[in-house]
């Protein structure tokens, strides 16, 4: 039997609006757009996923998106440069870089130039480079030790013997000469000239001093009772007992004694008038070269006991033999030892203690005592001298298209409504031999089905459909449509028929490489930048070296040796130092640091213009000496007078504060250009000048150095 008629007319609740049923257990049908929902889910394993909402009442088909399950690195548009490891790229600053801080790029990193890190350098040579800031140029500069030094105490022309003594002009500052004195690199000084010491000591912390000199002059330029005053001479000391002095003394026979400091006593010399005290003779055993040879009468008796009248030995002998009655002519003949003369041990005499003693022990005593006395003399005179987002509206959108179609299917049978009814509500029937039947309207709810021979009205109890004209089972939309992710020919999303002409499903596939990662939603621009487009460059003169992009780690570091050479160096050129006490970076003027040490009323080189015919004392500004601060000062003053006649003088002033006022002394070297300079009791130097002919102008510069209160 052929159904002709393809439109129900008057079906009143009839099913031709088309609605379906989730699965068998749904409790109602509905449109498609009613019954097919997406969501964003937590799916298991795919990327879309199907579930039934509501099961076993209004139920509805859900189409799942995980964007979890979206493999970032394969979107459209994926750059692997703009997605780097923000935690293995570093900005690093090594050992000795001069550079501290840093870090991987997870997060803003802090770089600073780092001093008191870097290893301490004890030996500095000439050719050791700084990095300055030169204030003039606006710009980083290196510049050599020795160029530093040239910049502010300094010429710029250096002497070629590196361990020579330069000369400097004391009023330019300029290099005037390369001098013989050179030290070496264990500070041994060699002067090839004469050494003159104007202060007032000499201290040689040495162990050996050697002197060619034969004659040494001590006491120089001083009178008699200044030697007399400090005991001229040579001082032993001693850690560990009495000093001894070797000294002048203009009170003695010989003008020289010797002993322990305090307690000197004179010299005895060999010809010189002097009386011996407290010396013992003993001639006892002298022979020989230790003979002590005299005249008996040179020998000195003292007769106060022995009864005799005679002063001398000889006399003294002379008088016991006239009282022995004899007549010998020498003491030696009376000594004999003949039966007529005495024994000199049998002739005892009495002593001034009232002992008595034989003639012959005195002689021997005596004789002794003067030989010891040649051999101390002899000794004296002997004395040495030398000292991913995602987006649900696509999938929502092609469902769209599904339904356009269902409504084309509506349309192409709305075309029908024209065909030839007989019977208003009724159908009519036929089948291949020509004869017709008519069906009437069916009650409301029930639906015309066919089982392939005849047909009938009949309630369809699952609502189910077909994907296709040339699906052959009809299905639940449960069991209609699946989801897969794969290769799509363009879109995002596509829809597709499995299992043609046989057991159809409907496939949705999500293609993750056509989702364009740089479209999501919350895509920031600036959080994607190509790490291999970005660098962190070091730009010429910058005083720095290192970086590249941040594809990777880069290192830095300090860079000195590739700026630009400064040879000028201006006291306000800039140099980066660290403050220990402080524990901080900070920069310093050249003039700073090289007056680090200077006391607090120090006089850099200043210039002062001065004027002609000058006859009351004018002050120069800014060579003044404040009371509170400064106790003394040592200034050095050039004088330039450009007349007629040009005049160039070099002054060399020195000041002492004396509490309410100030003395100064004043010398000169160089043509007399008539400037005088005083100073007033709150420490400003004044100057007064002549009247020179055809005066242009007057310079005045200076600078001084000072100690303070």
């Amino acid at each position: 039997m052929t159904i002709k008629i393809y439109k129900f007319i008057n079906a009143e609740s009839g099913n031709d609006d088309k609605r379906l049923k989730v699965s068998a257990d749904d409790t109602a049908a509905g449109f498609l757009e009613e019954k097919l929902v997406v969501a964003e889910t937590t799916n298991a394993t795919e990327i879309l996923a199907l579930t039934t909402l509501n099961g076993g009442s209004n139920e509805q088909r859900q189409i799942g998106i995980d964007e979890t399950k979206i493999d970032h690195d394969v979107l459209t548009n994926f750059v692997d440069n703009e997605h780097i490891n923000h935690a293995t790229v570093d900005i690093a600053t090594g050992a000795d870089s001069g550079l501290a801080g840093g870090g991987d790029i997870t997060t803003t990193r802090n770089i600073e130039v780092d001093i008191a890190g870097t290893t301490q350098e004890t030996s500095i040579e000439d050719i050791d480079e700084l990095l300055i800031e030169d204030v003039s140029a606006t710009a980083k500069r290196k510049v050599t030790r020795e160029d530093f030094l040239d910049g502010y105490v300094r010429s710029t022309t250096r002497p070629v013997t590196t361990r020579s003594v330069p000369v400097y002009d004391g009023t330019t500052g300029d290099f005037i000469d390369e001098t013989g004195v050179t030290i070496d690199a264990s500070d041994n000084v060699v002067i090839p000239g004469n050494l003159q010491v104007d202060g007032t000591q000499t201290i040689f912390n040495t162990e050996i001093v050697d002197i060619e000199d034969a004659n040494i002059t001590v006491n120089k330029n001083g009178n008699q009772s200044v030697a007399n005053s400090n005991t001229a001479g040579l001082t032993i000391e001693m850690s560990d007992a009495s000093d001894v002095v070797f000294g002048y003394d203009s009170s003695t026979t010989s003008r020289m004694k010797v002993g322990d400091d305090g307690d000197e006593r004179e010299i005895a010399t060999i010809s010189h008038t002097q009386t011996l005290t407290n010396k013992t003779i003993d001639g006892t055993s002298a022979t020989g070269t230790n003979t002590v040879t005299t005249d008996a009468n040179d020998v000195t008796y003292n007769n106060s006991t022995s009864g005799l009248t005679a002063t001398d030995s000889q006399a003294a002998i002379d008088e016991v033999e006239d009282r022995l009655d004899t007549a010998e002519a020498t003491l030696s003949d009376h000594l004999d030892g003949g039966t007529s003369k005495h024994d000199a041990t049998e002739i005892d005499y009495e002593r001034i203690d009232g002992s008595k003693k034989n003639i012959q022990a005195t002689s021997d005593e005596v004789e002794s005592a003067l030989t010891d006395l040649d051999d101390a003399i002899g000794a004296l005179e002997a004395t040495p001298t030398n000292y991913l987002p995602t987006d649900a509206t696509i999938v929502s959108d092609h469902l769209s298209g599904i339904d356009t179609e269902l409504g084309n299917l509506q349309d192409a049978i709305d075309l029908k409504q024209d065909d030839v009814i007989t019977t208003e509500g009724d159908l009519v029937l036929g089948d291949d031999t020509g004869e017709e039947a008519r069906l009437a309207i069916g009650a409301s709810g029930t639906v015309l089905s066919s089982d392939g021979t005849t047909a009938s009205w009949a309630v369809n109890p699952d609502e189910r459909i077909k994907v296709s004209a040339n699906d052959t089972t009809e299905k639940y939309l449960e069991e209609a449509i699946v989801v897969s992710s794969g290769s799509n020919s363009t879109e995002i999303l596509e829809l597709s028929t499995l299992n043609d002409a046989g057991d159809e499903d409907l496939q949705i596939q999500i293609d993750e490489t056509k989702i364009d990662h740089d479209a999501l939603t919350n895509f920031v621009s600036d959080e994607h930048i190509d790490h291999s487009a970005v660098e962190i460059t070091t730009i010429a003169d910058s005083g720095l070296t290192g970086g590249g992009d941040i594809t990777t780690t880069r290192n830095l570091s300090v860079d000195i040796t590739n700026t630009t050479e400064e040879t000028s160096v201006e006291t306000n050129d800039e140099i980066l130092i660290y403050d220990t006490s402080a524990s901080v970076l900070k920069k310093a003027s050249v003039a700073n640091i090289l007056d680090a040490g200077r006391s607090e009323g120090d006089i850099i080189e200043t210039s002062f213009s001065l004027a002609n015919d000058t006859s009351v004392s004018a002050d120069i500004t800014g060579l003044a000496f404040a009371n509170a601060t400064v106790r003394s000062f040592k200034a050095l003053l050039s004088v330039e007078i450009d007349a007629t006649a040009d005049l160039f003088e070099v002054f060399e002033i020195t000041g002492i504060q004396r509490g309410s006022d100030w003395s100064i002394s004043t010398s000169s070297n160089g043509d007399s250009s008539n400037v005088g300079f005083t100073i007033t009791s709150a420490g400003q130097v004044q100057y007064t000048s002549a009247d020179n002919p055809g005066f242009v102008s007057g310079l005045i510069k200076f600078r001084a150095i000072t100690t303070s209160v």
